[in-house]
């Protein structure tokens, strides 16, 4: 059975150097080399199972992340109508697919870069849910960088699961 493992990423400071070095280490392999096979797209840890209990229309503010038949889900929420920027940079050494948007309106962005493996997304959230639903085909990481606003969002406003588990830092991996 696959677990579920929290990765610290370090501080802000070292997070440049991180990025550049985690963008390369979560590219697929040169043309030649032989690849790792693909697990199946469907097979993350079971914690991270299910929509989370406390994700409701105007709920408690913050992220939540689950994985079901359906594939991947990142959303966001707020108890107030006043609006409040959501935004979040997801890397992976498979490829995003079937990118598809929930609620999205305006200037809200989805955007898929680097041939597939980073994910960007910022949505203007007021009190309903906004979000985005995904695949992951192949790879055995997925990197979050979650904000509200221009700072990132505290570990305990970000609800993993149906159990609605909170991430030991943001960023934070996820791993098969």
């Amino acid at each position: 059975m696959m677990s579920l493992r929290w990765v610290r990423l370090g501080s802000l400071a070292a997070l440049a150097a991180v990025t550049v070095t985690a963008t390369a280490a979560l590219l697929p392999t040169a043309a030649g080399a032989e690849a790792p096979p693909k697990p199946n797209a469907a097979c993350w840890a079971a914690p991270i199972d299910g929509r989370p209990a406390q994700l409701q229309a105007g709920g408690t503010e913050g992220w939540y992340i689950w994985n079901d038949g359906d594939g991947f889900h990142l959303a966001s929420t707020k108890p107030v109508p006043a609006g409040k920027t959501f935004t979040a940079v997801l890397m992976t050494d498979g490829k995003f697919t079937d990118v598809s948007r929930i609620r999205l309106e305006g200037a809200d962005l989805v955007h898929t870069k680097l041939k597939g493996h980073q994910l960007i997304v910022a949505f203007r959230t007021h009190d309903g849910i906004d979000g985005v639903n995904f695949h992951v085909d192949g790879g055995q990481r997925l990197r979050f960088t979650l904000r509200e606003g221009k700072h990132r969002i505290a570990a305990n406003e970000i609800y993993v699961g149906a159990g609605g588990a909170h991430p030991e830092h943001n960023p934070f991996v996820l791993c098969r």
